[in-house]
């Protein structure tokens, strides 16, 4: 569908329209786009899993050498 055209006619007809005005046509609506994107998207990709067996293990979380040695006092 070419919404240019579509919308240039909607527009001619129903610009003067209190309720036309306020409108976000679907293609220029962010979250329509997206959500658009996000489809075409899951249905053209297949899902990609990886068992838990093959992860790799969780990081561990580091300490400097000074914070290790630090003794309150």
């Amino acid at each position: 569908m070419s919404w240019q055209a579509f919308w240039r006619q909607a527009e001619a007809t129903l610009g003067r329209n209190p309720r036309f005005v306020d409108y976000v046509p679907p293609d220029k609506n962010a979250g329509a786009v997206f959500l658009q994107a996000y489809r075409r998207l899951m249905t053209a990709t297949p899902a990609v899993v990886t068992p838990p067996e093959k992860m790799a293990p969780p990081a561990t979380p580091r300490t400097s050498a000074r914070a290790a040695t630090h003794r309150p006092g």
